[in-house]
């Protein structure tokens, strides 16, 4: 039976730009985490990001022991690869024999090798939400601690005889909304005073918003570009989880974390007026690169109108 959950991101990389000194929330995990609550009531559910908790090889460990949990979730950009597989290594010393669950772009890019070297027991390949809570079903209905990982699985990859085994693709989520809101209240904002990020906003005074995920392009070095579908929320949905935010953590400040939020144009059109009309006063920021041939002078004015305060143009 899974009661504990440990998710790890691995997010920091001494010396480079993504050190301790810039960063995101783990949007990743608080929706994971999310959608577990969501299916499994009553689980307990941690986070672990090394951005705030750089000296990890202390932290982790001690988390580890203290908290014990059944299951651990790992994941990471592959830029953060030599820290993914450091946690590993440490996960493995402090609780031998406890299943590790990778996932994030490192892991879909690299599973083969990640399950052969053993620094993962199961690879949960593109979107998360549902194939994480498919493995906690399953899990759950063995009676054993520690029962076997469901080798079967779609959206996974597992290693089976020496074999990399890898399932069926799942099916990317069309109904965004349906999600669970992302589980912020397993983070604490006060652990990112020092730590800036791309909207050059301190990320204890602003939320981390998507308003649709997927990108129809296909550039080579990113890391979406195999999945060419896009999907959107509701622009009711979107606000009122803005809304939620603002409340609850105090925030104005919004960082839209979109793969491209100006596509489709319509849908980016709809959602900037409705924050225009139910959230005066926010202040939205667009880092992650917006499609400069899919602006125009319309949806220029309706950025303006949602308070939008920076924008990136993606040169590529």
């Amino acid at each position: 039976m899974i009661r504990r959950i440990l998710l790890i991101t691995a997010d920091s990389a001494p010396g480079t730009l993504h050190s301790s000194g810039w960063g995101t929330h783990p949007m990743g995990l608080l929706y994971l985490a999310a959608a577990a609550r969501a299916a499994l009531p009553g689980v307990e559910i941690r986070i672990f990001q090394t951005l705030t908790d750089p000296d990890y090889e202390t932290t982790l460990p001690e988390l580890l022991t203290s908290f014990d949990p059944d299951l651990i979730g790992l994941r990471a950009f592959s830029l953060f690869r030599d820290a993914f597989s450091a946690l590993s290594a440490i996960v493995r010393r402090v609780l031998p024999g406890r299943p590790i669950i990778g996932g994030g772009p490192h892991v879909s890019a690299d599973f083969e090798l990640l399950l052969k070297t053993g620094e993962i027991d199961l690879a949960v390949l593109g979107e998360g939400e549902e194939t994480f809570v498919a493995l906690l079903e399953a899990l759950n209905r063995d009676t054993g601690r520690n029962g076997g990982l469901p080798a079967d699985l779609a959206g996974t990859a597992v290693l089976t005889g020496g074999r990399v085994q890898r399932n069926e693709k799942r099916v990317r989520i069309r109904d965004l909304d349906a999600l669970p809101m992302p589980a912020y209240d397993l983070i604490d904002l006060t652990k990112f005073a020092d730590i800036n990020n791309a909207a050059h906003v301190w990320p204890r005074h602003c939320a981390y918003i998507e308003a649709s995920r997927g990108c129809p392009y296909r550039c080579f070095y990113c890391h979406i570009a195999p999945e060419t579908a896009t999907h959107q929320r509701s622009p009711a949905s979107v606000v009122a989880e803005m809304r939620r935010r603002r409340d609850e953590l105090g925030v104005e400040a919004f960082h839209f974390i979109d793969d491209i939020f100006n596509f489709p144009r319509p849908h980016a059109k709809a959602v900037l007026r409705e924050i225009a009309k139910e959230l005066p006063g926010v202040r939205l920021h667009f880092p992650i690169g917006l499609r400069a041939d899919l602006l125009d002078d319309e949806i220029l004015d309706l950025f303006e109108a949602a308070g939008t305060v920076m924008m990136a143009l993606a040169v590529e």
